[in-house]
């Protein structure tokens, strides 16, 4: 543990478990305090274009970007209302609103359902978590982004897919919802599904 007191430094030694002081000189104080303020404008700076890089490579709009998940693993949110748990790839402060970012890589021409369902999921934990309404979400394609508006139809189509989702947990059953070979052949439970197409 370091104290430091005008140009006098105190510090604990560890290993004899006693404090100890240093003198620096007037001169070594000014370099070492002009570095250390020149690696905060450094790191300042870098963080200042990461985020003006992360916002003009997706697409996000202006505001702060006060959660990144895709680089550093942040916290998970949580609806105790749906019993809800996830990770937007972004969240986005403008003025008083929060604006959650999904980012895809898949080339898609147009917002995907499932997607959306995702992203209207992630404004149900955003309301909760921080007791305030959001209204829309951003999804990030390569060819393009979408705003997808929380309106009240999309909010109940998440609704009922909850509520299918706990049906089949409480009656231990689970059916196929889909007619695509592409998904049963990513999916990660193929090898126990009854109902696979390949």
């Amino acid at each position: 543990m370091v104290l430091s007191v005008g140009y006098t430094f105190y510090y604990f030694c560890i290993t004899t478990s006693y404090w100890e002081v240093a003198f620096i000189d007037p001169w070594s104080f000014t370099v070492i305090s002009l570095i250390i303020g020149i690696l905060l404008i450094v790191l300042g700076t870098y963080y200042s274009w990461k985020n003006h890089h992360i916002k003009r490579s997706y697409h996000i709009p202006d505001g702060k970007i006060t959660y990144a998940d895709l680089n550093i693993s942040e916290k998970t949110l949580f609806s105790p209302r749906y019993r809800l748990a996830g990770k937007p790839d972004y969240i986005v402060k403008q003025q008083e609103k929060l604006l959650p970012v999904e980012v895809k890589s898949g080339a898609y021409s147009h917002p995907q359902f499932h997607h959306i369902m995702q992203l209207t999921a992630y404004c149900v934990l955003l309301e909760d978590t921080f007791q305030t309404f959001v209204p829309q979400g951003l999804l990030v394609y390569p060819s393009g982004h979408h705003m997808i508006m929380m309106n009240p139809k999309v909010r109940f189509q998440l609704e009922q897919i909850i509520h299918e989702i706990n049906y089949s947990k409480r009656s231990q059953t689970a059916y196929r919802n889909h007619h695509d070979k592409w998904k049963c052949r990513s999916c990660s439970l193929r090898q126990h599904c009854m109902e696979k197409l390949i």
